[in-house]
């Protein structure tokens, strides 16, 4: 025997086919799972077709799609197009052919015995309508008041998992809402306690955590949905996406954010929102949405009073359960093993709305009465509803008609009276014209009104004698703005009073008028300004000029006469200011190369060309003739320092020459005395080193003296290691060969003990790096005989004569070439 048993969502419908005991899955011609409930109206076809493809269609709330169509089949204003006329909503089922596809698949061309199981987001009124369109299509409906969570209880009693009495625990999350109910087991009858809902968590908690994040970061910038509810049908739209985010986001560091791209919102669903999230807070989301979904169940348990140690089983349906986090948290609160929790997904549905055919349906007699009744009842409701929406809109279309006719007739009356008032101001106001039209209104609104055609009248009448005064009033106003244009301000004044006559409150006029008696009274004042400022034009006090132009300015800003005298002054400024820039510069050229005179000379010509800095010229001269006579003063000094160096020359006092050669470079810097200070210097110099190193030798002799040999050849050898001239540097080498002979001496040897004759170099490696030659003995004892003790004087020391030329003056007149380095 076959039947079918259906469990219907609101999204989904899905069917199984019990044979003999066996069940399986329906078969759909478009291989889909279950019959989901989207559906495209082909208008051009007159079809109308369903399945999941049009989803995201109906999501992006496009024309032609339909879905959560129970929502929709109780309403008699809901309708779609077949064959180019409205049907009701209700036959959708039968025109998308579904049941011809469930028969198909039946093999059944009679009555099919059919089970079905409603979900809770289903209304009673929406069931019944349903079964009648099955029956009508020979599905002969045995039972349908069983939840899905009552057969998934008695099928999971059936498995020998739900066996002893007690409360058991069912949470549903077959489609975007989780249901959770208690059930109580007693005599092998499950009987529902207490049930309630969550909106919008029945979906994978990963994914809704996603879609949040999504949705809230898009929100934040664009602020387009503003209530729960639009919220909800958002994260309900995105599910369709979600699978392919969460592909993204498994590969994805935890703290690294991922850019989700293309994403669209259904109010615009054309534009896309780039969106960046971490792993890490969805993760905690996800989290956080399981524990609060876990701590409402808690609560919901402890709120009927039912111990934790009553709970005798979890039952979970749907995939968003495969996340075992909720087995986790739901453990530390329920003793429960693993057994105990038992979950079914998407998959498994049909296999449980198949318990319909294991378990005794006479259970549901009682409740099958009351769902039949309680769902008339809300078909009615709905119905009656309708029928009043329907008089209120009735009622409130005759009202607004009434209302209409009432508001016209109350407009017609105001427009009336206000053309009325209007029309009456206008003719104090003098304004004919105006006049004329609101009394015409009047009388449009209100033809047989004798006031409006009296006014009317009365309004024709003053706008034709208006007319003639008019015309006269231009005529003058017209002379009297020409003769204000060209100056002559007599005739000005003249046609405007002229004009006042034809139309005494024109304000045009009256300006005229008032304006020209004025521009007549500031004449006179006006030439006797620019009669000041030309005599300041010829003394070329420009300064004084232009206040007494910017005096004639408040009388008259545009008047030429001042403008040409500015633009005279502008050119002989100009003029004034490049001569003397050009003299200022001749000025600076003369004070740089010292020819005071023509410095002079310039200034007085300043004075006469720049009147107005005379004062700032004259001073200038003071200071020309300060820096005048220091010049004289300076040149006569520094022939004087110049005498004095080249006398200073003649005596080779290089002391006096460098103070000297300093103190007139102070005056000017002149590049013979510098090179003559520059030769002074070295030969100062040379002179100091030669005295240091004089004073240095009579010291080392003095050592010899006082046979001190060692200290003395260390003064030797010290200043042998510096460039000597010959002449020292042989006496530095005799002083060598002294300090040995004395050595040797007071030893009792002699250069000849050692092998050496006299004159003949001493076989040593010390006198060989020199080829000093030996001092003669007898010379030695002679110069000590003559000259006692003091034979420094003599020994190995330059004769008189000697340090006479090497000191001495040049011979003949020392000019300034001997300072002259580059030419020695």
């Amino acid at each position: 025997m076959k039947s079918l048993a259906l469990y219907i969502d609101k999204w989904y419908i899905v069917g199984a086919v019990n044979t003999d005991g066996i069940t399986r899955l329906v078969n759909l011609p478009n291989r889909e799972d279950r019959i989901w409930l989207y559906f495209y109206e082909d208008v051009a076809n007159d079809e109308i077709s369903y399945g999941k493809g049009f989803q995201s269609k109906f999501r992006n709330n496009e024309p032609h799609y339909y879905g959560d169509v129970f929502s929709l089949i109780t309403q008699s204003s809901a309708q779609y197009t077949m064959f180019k006329r409205s049907q009701p909503m209700k036959g959708i089922f039968k025109s998308s052919k579904i049941f011809d596809d469930l028969r198909k698949d039946m093999d059944e061309d009679g009555d099919i015995t059919t089970y079905i199981s409603f979900s809770k987001d289903i209304s009673l009124a929406s069931r019944l309508l349903f079964i009648e369109e099955l029956k009508e299509e020979r599905f002969v409906v045995q039972e349908s008041v069983a939840r899905i969570c009552h057969l998934a209880l008695e099928y999971a009693a059936k498995k020998n998992n739900y066996t002893e009495d007690g409360y058991y625990l069912v949470l549903n999350a077959c489609n975007e809402n989780l249901h959770y109910a208690l059930y109580q087991k007693t005599d092998d009858l499950f009987n529902r306690e207490k049930e309630d809902v969550l909106e919008g968590l029945g979906t994978d908690v990963r994914s809704r955590a996603l879609i949040e994040n999504v949705v809230d970061n898009i929100n934040e910038r664009e602020y387009l949905l503003k209530t729960k509810e639009e919220r909800e049908s958002e994260y309900l739209r995105m599910n369709q996406f979600v699978d392919d985010w969460l592909v993204k986001l498994a590969s994805a560091r935890s703290y690294i954010p991922v850019e989700l791209t293309n994403v669209t919102l259904s109010r615009d669903p054309f534009k896309n929102y780039p969106v960046q999230v971490k792993k890490s807070k969805i993760d905690e989301r996800t989290d956080k949405i399981v524990k609060d979904i876990i701590n409402v169940i808690v609560r919901f348990v402890k709120d009927a009073d039912i111990s934790h140690e009553q709970i005798k089983g979890i039952l979970f349906l749907g995939n968003t359960f495969t996340n075992i986090q909720f087995k986790k948290e739901l453990r530390s609160y329920y003793n429960l093993d693993d057994c105990k929790m038992v979950s079914y997904k998407d998959s498994d549905l049909s296999s449980l709305v198949s318990a319909y055919t294991f378990i005794d349906c006479s259970q549901f007699s009682a409740a099958q009465n009351v769902m039949r009744g309680n769902a008339e009842a809300e078909l009615r409701r709905i119905k009656i509803a309708e029928e009043e929406a329907a008089a209120m809109k009735r009622a409130k279309e005759e009202a607004d008609a009434k209302a209409a006719i009432e508001k016209e007739a109350t407009e017609a009356e105001r427009k009336f009276k206000d053309a009325m008032d209007m029309g009456y101001d206008s003719e104090r106001e003098h304004d004919y014209d105006k006049m004329e039209e609101f009394f015409n209104i009047a009388l449009t609104l209100r033809p047989d009104d004798e006031e409006a055609k009296q006014k009317h009248e009365e309004a024709l009448r003053k706008k034709a004698e208006l007319s003639v005064q008019q015309n006269h009033y231009k005529e003058k106003i017209q002379q009297a703005k020409t003769a204000y244009d060209e100056n002559d301000y007599e005739s000005a004044k003249f046609k405007a009073e002229e004009a006042l006559s034809f139309m005494s409150d024109s304000k045009e006029a009256l300006r005229i008028k008032e304006d020209s008696i004025r521009r007549i009274k500031s004449q006179k004042e006006l030439e006797r300004y620019l009669n000041r400022a030309d005599l300041f034009i010829a003394k070329k006090a420009y300064s004084e000029a232009i206040q007494e132009l910017q005096k004639a300015k408040l009388l008259d800003v545009d008047y030429k006469d001042i403008i040409e005298r500015e633009t005279r002054i502008k050119k002989e400024q100009q003029a004034t200011n490049s001569r003397v820039e050009e003299l200022s510069n001749q000025l600076n050229s003369a004070l740089n190369e010292g020819r005071y005179d023509d410095a002079i000379t310039i200034c007085n010509e300043l004075i006469e060309v720049d009147f107005t800095n005379s004062r700032k010229w004259s001073a200038r001269i003071s200071d020309i003739n300060i820096k005048k006579e220091r010049a004289v003063e300076n040149r006569k000094r520094w022939e004087k320092l110049v005498r004095d160096i080249d006398s200073a020359q003649w005596e080779e006092d290089w002391s006096r020459i460098i103070t000297l050669c300093k103190e007139a470079l102070d005056i000017k810097g002149n590049p013979d005395i510098r090179t003559k200070l520059e030769k002074a210097e070295a030969k100062f110099k040379t002179e100091n080193e030669l005295k240091m190193l004089d004073q240095t030798i009579a010291e080392i002799k003095d050592l010899i003296l006082s046979s001190h040999y060692t200290e003395a050849k260390k003064k030797l050898t010290q200043l042998q290691s510096r460039s000597l001239d010959s002449v020292h540097d042989k006496e530095v080498r005799n002083l060598f060969k002294l300090i040995f002979d004395k050595e040797n001496e007071a030893d009792g040897f002699t250069t000849t003990h050692m092998g050496v004759s006299p004159g003949q170099p001493i076989n040593d490696p010390f006198w060989n790096t020199r080829s000093i030659e030996p001092y003669p003995i007898s010379n030695y004892k002679k110069q000590r005989t003559k000259s006692g003790d003091d034979f420094f004087d003599s020994v190995g020391s330059e004769s008189k004569s000697q340090q006479k030329r090497r000191v001495s003056k040049p011979t003949g007149k020392i000019t300034n070439d001997d300072f002259n380095f580059d030419n020695k």
